[in-house]
C-alpha cells in the first residue's frame, strides 16, 4: 500500500526503515 511508503506524521509513529528510505 502506498500509505506504508509514506510516513504518517499524523499518527505519530516511526515508519519502518523500508518506508523511510
Amino acid at each position: 500500500d502506498y500509505n506504508h511508503k509514506r510516513p504518517h506524521k499524523s499518527l505519530g509513529y516511526r515508519t519502518p526503515i523500508e518506508c523511510v528510505t
